[in-house]
Formats: structure tokens, sequence, C-alpha cells
């Protein structure tokens, strides 16, 4: 009886052992398909313990620079500002005022990639008919292969010049992506370009022909109708207001080096000497910073008010 049982265990093992060598490159497989799901999963969560003003500040730098490594300078750059305007504030103003006037400094290009982003997203919503047209007329052309779809849509070169930019930018993430998180990441990235309602649904379209490989066209036929009629009606309410914007632009820049220029050619002081009482002296530098925040704030309220999206 023993020797039976002993038997049969020997039959069984090797069979196990036979199994697990024929099917041991499978098994490896989804051993290592199992260790990257989980390192992606920690890197998500490490991502999402990130401060949310921390994480809009880096997306918004990365989303206004093509690329990385003018990113990473930016970044640097911001830094030396703030380092900087801190010195030179320590020495007019104290500790507590020179840290709020180089907090100030730093958030003052970050303003200006805001409104330069604004700029973008205005235009580029206007792009939506001709976009979501044309990656239509792909994705149908490519059998339904999304992914083909934007690569032709990107190479047409049709009237949407800064969402072909985004749309490469995209293509070459959904390319390096190794899961659905990645790959929902990069469209997370691509919406947050536009900020409009339009964007989130095409997003959602591309989305689920690249994880299912569903029929969407339907869906992007609807979101190319619906804009039409959006752009119908945000015509007919839009309000220019060019005229504060270049007055803003161009007369405030104007007006301060006009006045320089009357000091020095009418009131006899020397050019130096403005510098000096400009940049070293506590009451001539805290109302130059003053004057650049408000005129950069002036810009961005300007270009909020006057500037209208196309979205439904």
């Amino acid at each position: 009886m023993k020797a039976d049982l002993l038997v049969d265990f020997g039959i069984y093992f090797l069979f196990s052992v036979g199994c697990i060598l024929l099917l041991w490159r499978n098994i490896e497989l989804l051993i290592q398909r199992f260790r990257l799901r989980h390192r992606l999963n920690v890197s998500v969560r490490q991502k999402r313990k990130m401060p949310p003003v921390i994480e809009n500040y880096i997306q918004l730098i990365f989303e206004s620079f093509s690329k990385e490594q003018t990113a990473y300078l930016f970044i640097i750059s911001e830094c030396m500002i703030f380092i900087l305007s801190y010195i030179l504030s320590y020495r007019n103003f104290g500790p507590i005022k020179a840290l709020v006037i180089a907090v100030i400094s730093f958030l003052m290009p970050v303003l200006f990639l805001f409104t330069r982003l604004e700029k973008k997203r205005t235009k580029a919503s206007f792009e939506g008919i001709s976009l979501c047209s044309e990656l239509l007329r792909q994705y149908k052309m490519c059998g339904l292969n999304m992914y083909e779809a934007i690569e032709k849509t990107v190479k047409a070169e049709g009237d949407y010049a800064v969402s072909s930019k985004w749309l490469a930018r995209l293509l070459m993430r959904l390319r390096s992506a190794c899961g659905p998180l990645e790959l929902r990441d990069a469209l997370a990235r691509f919406e947050y370009s536009y900020q409009t309602s339009w964007a989130h649904m095409l997003t959602q379209c591309i989305r689920i022909a690249l994880e299912d490989g569903s029929d969407v066209s339907k869906g992007i036929a609807h979101i190319a109708s619906e804009l039409k009629d959006a752009e119908a009606l945000i015509e007919k309410r839009k309000v220019l207001n060019s005229e504060a914007s270049r007055m803003t632009l161009f007369m405030v820049p104007i007006m301060y080096v006009s006045c320089m220029v009357i000091a020095v050619l009418y009131l006899g002081v020397s050019p130096s000497h403005i510098i000096v009482n400009q940049l070293l002296n506590p009451t001539g530098y805290l109302l130059f910073l003053l004057s650049a925040f408000l005129f950069l704030v002036n810009m961005l309220l300007v270009s909020v008010v006057s500037g209208y999206r196309l979205d439904y």
C-alpha cells in the first residue's frame, strides 16, 4: 500500500515538474507582469502623495515646454531667481519681507507660463473641429486602429497647429507607456493641455479605443458636430477687447521706459543713479517688483476676460 502511494506520488511529482519545465517561459512572463504591475501601482501611489499645488506646478511646466531638458532648466532658473531675490531683498528689508518678495519673484515666471498656456488653450479650443474631423477620417481609413490614426493625424498637418504638437507629444507618451495606468496618465496630461469639455470627451473616446478596441467613430463624429454648433453660438456672443490688450501689452512698458528717458534728459538724473535707486534702494526695488507683478496679473486678467474657448 505504501509502495503504491510512493509510486503515485512519484508519477504526479514528475508530471508536475514536466509541466513546470514545459510552461516555464509563460510562468516567468506572468511573474514579470505581476512585478511590473506592482511597481506601477507603487509609483502611482507615490505620485498621489504629492501635494496638489506642486503637482499642478510641475504639470504646468512640463506642458509649457516641448523638451524635458528645457523644463528642468526652467525649474533650476526659478530656484536661482528665488535665491537671488531673497539675497537682494534681505539686504534691504529683512528676512520676512525678503521671503515674501522672493516668493512673488518666483511666481512671476509661473504667471507668465500660465498666461501663455491659456492663450494656447484658447487657440487650440477652436481647432477641435479640424482635429476631430481629421482624426475621425484617419481612424476609419486605418481600420479603427487608434494608434495609426493618431500618427497619421499628426503627419497630416491640418488646420490644428497647436493641437498637432500636443497630439504628437501624446503619441510619444502612449508608445512608451508600460500599462493601462501610464496610458491613462498620458491621456490625462493631454486633456490637461486643453481643459475643455470636448477634449475630455475626445480623451475618453481615445482611451476606450486603445484599451478595448471598441469602435468610437460615432463618439468622435458627435463631438465634431457639437463643436460646429458651439462655434456658431460663440461667434454671436464674443466681444472683442483688443484695445485693452494692446494698451496693457505695449503702453505700460513704453510708459515705464519713457519715464526713465524723461528723468535722464530733462531732470538730469544719470542712468547709473536710476539703476541704483531702482534695484538697490529698498523703496525703488519694492516699487519695481510691485509694478512687474501687477503688470503680469493685469495681462493674465485681460487674457482671461478677452479669451473665449470653444467649448460645450
